[in-house]
């Protein structure tokens, strides 16, 4: 029995090799070469020339290999696709009838070239017909009916591919290292993997496509339900990823009008979270794109971590030893507003950026061809709220962004905590603020700013700093007439503190500082430093209440202005106070009083000529008289 099977076995094997080299011998594949060639153009429209002479590949597929291939559109300045080789794997029996069917296709080394120099006479009649249908078509005329389209090969395969894009007249996108593969589902449907990566102005950015593909309507309609697309970006002389997640779908294109649309969208981006729609239509000269997305958490600090300092850093190395007369290039930073009319809403519950954290975030923007509006833009944030209305400016000559914004009960604390900047003043904060800036780099939206600002703090509080307790101990030392209490407080509490000032460079410029409480008024203007975190404030200081000691001195007192000075970082606030050389002054008119009111006493005034100034008088009539009441007592 076994020598029968083993007997039947070899007989099988000698009827294939000989069928095998029948085939070889007596087939040639050359014969298909017009076949193959008609069969590409009749159901793309493009031309396939194969150079070279086609041969057998019989293990472990019966194929035919090719050498150089080109597919080109006629009337075009270069082809469309070139590739090293092309293998074709092709049904056995339908061969021994001279009849080719060809199930799978594999392009190596190819490369496809969508540019201009690519377009010939099929992409001229697809743009003519394009723009007749938008510009021409009457509102209630019906699409046409879209033939039935089958797809006929098993499986198409493009490997270590490069697609180049152009995006501008001198503009070029390589997709390098590009691996297409369409597996047939039915005739109707096919499955197709894309990977590969894209270097350009030193980042990679890599890829991966999965995606059911419905081509039942094509041309005019085709469907896609992405079922995965990973991606991550990465860049030059920046630590770890910029940019990683994946995407999940469902996206509708439509030929004419032109839209896409997507469905179902989820969007992960370095393990945040966005669920939403995107939409994309042209019926004008540009697109319209609407997207709308709403979120859990997201949190934003792996995209304002340092890579602007870096980035910075490189840039100014490189430039280091242009010459002084360069001059700096103004450019729109906003530029790319100018391409497209837009709208965007996210609604996001938590945003955080470092240790800040802001809650129910909803934001509405809109762009009309280079013109950006901020509809809404509001944040809960330090147990407060942030407001902000705007607009920006693509069309002029540098990046120019107005902003209104209204703040309402941030408390300064948790504020100045999650900014991780160091404090000494506390409160609840309201203010409101017309700003303009002039760039969108987080790393220097601070320094940017212009613009006026009016701010509210209630119930605020000046740690490690009490001003009255340093003005009461200043005048102790100077008269023992003031007694200072040791156990007051080591901080300045206020029930209201106003300012109005100027943003510009970094820098908040104060015009007006007004400030009181239970024992103090106080008025000034000074500098806040936000970049170097320090201030430099003037003071003028009243202090009516607190003080111990002599009545008729703190009579006096209550009604002097002392000249306070604050200066310093904002962790380390440090203090400047004269108060002998206002004691002196004070303490010299108290004198010329006292003196006064004792000649007044004892001697009858003197008369004074008409003709003599009244200052003058004063001063002559006062001296006479101190040198007659002195001449009297020495007599006595």
């Amino acid at each position: 029995m076994v020598k029968k099977l083993l007997l039947t076995l070899l007989i099988l094997i000698l009827i294939a090799v000989t069928g095998l080299s029948s085939l070889v011998l007596f087939v040639n594949p050359n014969h298909f070469r017009g076949f193959i060639s008609q069969t590409v153009k009749d159901k793309t429209g493009y031309e396939l020339v194969i150079d070279g002479d086609l041969r057998w590949h019989v293990w472990p597929q019966i194929s035919i290999l090719s050498d150089s291939i080109h597919l080109e559109d006629s009337g075009a300045q270069k082809p469309l696709l070139s590739a090293d080789n092309m293998r074709l794997d092709v049904e056995l029996w339908p061969l021994f009838s001279k009849q080719l069917v060809v199930k799978n296709v594999l392009v190596k080394s190819a490369v496809i070239n969508l540019s201009d120099d690519s377009k010939g006479n099929i992409a001229q009649q697809k743009q003519q017909q394009s723009t007749t249908v938008v510009n021409h078509q009457p509102a209630d005329s019906k699409p046409k009916q879209t033939v039935a389209w089958g797809f006929t090969l098993d499986k198409l395969e493009m490997i270590d591919s490069t697609v180049v894009l152009q995006t501008g007249p001198q503009d070029w996108v390589n997709f390098r290292g590009t691996n297409i593969v369409i597996n047939k589902q039915d005739d109707q449907k096919v499955i197709l993997n894309i990977n590969g990566n894209v270097n350009r102005n030193q980042q990679s950015f890599d890829y991966d496509l999965k995606a059911l593909v419905n081509l039942a309507q094509y041309p005019q309609h085709i469907s896609l339900a992405i079922d995965k697309f990973n991606y991550r970006l990465a860049e030059v002389g920046i630590d770890g990823d910029n940019l990683h997640g994946h995407l999940t779908a469902t996206v509708n294109y439509q030929a004419s009008p032109l839209s896409i649309v997507t469905n179902d969208l989820l969007l992960m981006i370095n393990g945040n979270q966005l669920n939403g729609n995107v939409s994309f239509s042209k019926t004008g000269k540009v697109p319209d794109i609407k997207a709308d997305f709403s979120g859990v958490q997201f949190d934003l600090t792996p995209f304002i971590s340092n890579r602007d300092n870096k980035k910075e850093k490189l840039a100014s190395a490189n430039y280091a030893h242009d010459p002084v007369v360069s001059k700096t290039v103004k450019r729109n930073e906003l530029a790319f507003l100018n391409q497209f009319n837009g709208a965007l809403n996210v609604q996001i519950d938590t945003l955080l950026a470092g240790h800040l954290k802001a809650e129910q975030v909803d934001i509405d923007l809109s762009n009309e061809v280079g013109y950006a509006v901020i509809n809404k833009a509001k944040l809960n944030i330090a147990k407060g709220d942030i407001a902000i209305t705007g607009s920006a400016d693509a069309n002029t000559e540098q990046t120019n962004i107005k902003l209104n914004a209204q703040l309402n009960h941030v408390v300064l604390s948790d504020l100045f905590k999650q900014l991780e900047m160091p404090y000494d003043l506390t409160g609840t904060m309201h203010g409101q603020a017309n700003l303009v800036v002039n760039t969108i780099k987080p790393a220097a939206i601070v320094s940017a700013l212009k613009g006026n600002v009016n701010l509210d703090i209630d119930e605020a509080r000046l740690n490690n700093i009490n001003i009255d307790q340093i003005i009461q101990r200043a005048v102790s030392q100077v008269t023992k007439k003031i007694v200072t209490d040791e156990q007051q407080q080591k901080y300045t509490q206020f029930h209201h503190i106003s300012a109005k000032g100027e943003i510009n460079g970094g820098k908040l410029m104060l015009s007006s500082l007004v400030a009181n409480s239970e024992t103090l008024d106080i008025t000034g203007h000074g500098e806040v430093d936000l970049l170097q975190r320090n201030l430099d404030m003037g003071l003028k200081v009243n202090v009516f209440g607190g003080w111990q000691g002599k009545s008729e001195i703190i009579t006096q007192l209550q009604k002097l202005t002392i000249p306070f000075k604050i200066y310093g970082a904002f962790a380390q606030l440090h203090y400047q106070l004269d108060i002998n050389t206002l004691l002196k002054e004070q303490l010299k008119e108290h004198l010329q009083d006292s003196v006064d009111k004792l000649i007044e006493r004892y001697l009858p005034q003197q008369e004074q000529s008409e003709d003599t100034p009244s200052q003058e008088k004063k001063s002559t009539s006062r001296t006479d008289r101190l040198k007659g009441l002195l001449n009297r007592i020495k007599n006595n």
